[in-house]
């Protein structure tokens, strides 16, 4: 694996189409680097910095993420496919625009999405294990073939949402704004245990 030494990536700099392939940013730390329409494959970014930066139009394939940090960084338009997601606050991240990502065959477990606005994201066929979405906004969120298992919802909006071929989630009904929201029949049935409701 390469070094992004090695490569010249450093900070405060801009890229625009470039390809990066099995970079080690491991443990690394880069400030106020715009990168624009690059893609990212089997880099290992696992406990690096990512600072102040802006990542517009990117693709991410096979990457590890796990542990790492993007305090004031932007997220405009990216994609993750089958990338290792673990333990990141996205809540560090600038996301006063609104956070419209897509992730799809990741592993987002431990997860903290307090507060952000997530709405039109698609999170489709991850492992989103004990993630946190206390006071997000999930509006218009396509959660289709998502294990969502012990992750917490209170007092978020989840309105026009799609949970259904999303699977192991539970929430109250009455924590959460979910007006329009999609869910499957079972599901349903499941969510409704909260009012202690039987039904045969």
């Amino acid at each position: 694996m390469k070094s992004f030494v090695d490569l010249g990536i450093s900070s405060e700099q801009e890229y625009r189409q470039q390809s990066f392939g099995s970079v080690d940013f491991v443990g690394q730390t880069v400030c106020s680097s715009t990168f624009s329409e690059c893609n990212f494959t089997k880099c290992d970014f696992s406990e690096a910095s990512i600072a102040e930066a802006l990542f517009e139009d990117c693709e991410f394939r096979n990457c590890n993420f796990s542990l790492a940090k993007f305090p004031n960084t932007r997220l405009v338009d990216c994609e993750f496919k089958n990338c290792k997601l673990l333990g990141i606050d996205w809540s560090l991240l600038n996301s006063k625009m609104g956070l419209e990502v897509k992730f799809c065959g990741c592993d987002l477990s431990y997860s903290v999405f307090t507060k952000i606005d997530l709405s039109d994201s698609i999170l489709s066929e991850c492992k989103i294990y004990e993630a946190d979405f206390t006071e997000s906004i999930l509006k218009k969120v396509k959660f289709s073939g998502s294990d969502l298992s012990r992750s917490r919802f209170f007092r978020t909006d989840l309105r026009k949402s799609d949970f259904r071929e999303a699977f192991n989630y539970f929430f109250d009904l009455r924590d959460n704004k979910c007006k329009g929201a999609k869910f499957s029949r079972q599901s349903v049935c499941d969510l409704l245990d909260a009012f202690g409701i039987e039904i045969d």
